[in-house]
């Protein structure tokens, strides 16, 4: 009996490594990670304006970017009317705030690049009366 439990312990770690294996060349490539590269301050802005946009990733003057060049995905977190954009010109991902409202706001933006590596920043925007 002590031979059946040691060679059925054999054959499913076996069966683990080899399905590990198998599966180690299917992972995504999860080297590097996100990281605020051009930190923004806390913003001001008229709201006669209509809509603001931060370059998030994509240009030499975005705030996120990878240190392997990978590409991030990007989640918000505030009480305005905001989208996450790709592709507008030369940026490649950006954050539009439509200002439809005046006030004070907390606003955290929070880079991902798909290997559960992750980089949040947080700024204030004041939106001002027209």
């Amino acid at each position: 009996m002590k031979e059946y439990k040691s060679i059925l312990t054999v054959l499913l770690i076996s069966q683990f490594v080899v399905s590990c294996v198998e599966l180690g060349s299917e992972r995504e490539d999860c080297n590097g990670y996100p990281f605020v590269f051009n930190p923004i301050q806390n913003i001001s802005v008229n709201q006669s304006i209509e809509e603001y946009r931060i370059d998030l990733a994509g240009s030499d003057s975005s705030l996120f970017a990878h240190t392997e060049n990978k590409s991030i995905t990007f989640v918000s977190n505030s009480q305005l009317n905001e989208t996450i954009n790709r592709n507008d010109g030369n940026m490649g991902w950006y954050y539009l705030v439509q200002l439809d409202t005046t006030g004070n706001f907390h606003i955290e933006i929070i880079a991902e690049d798909g290997c559960e590596k992750t980089e949040a920043f947080n700024f204030q925007i004041q939106i001002l009366a027209e």
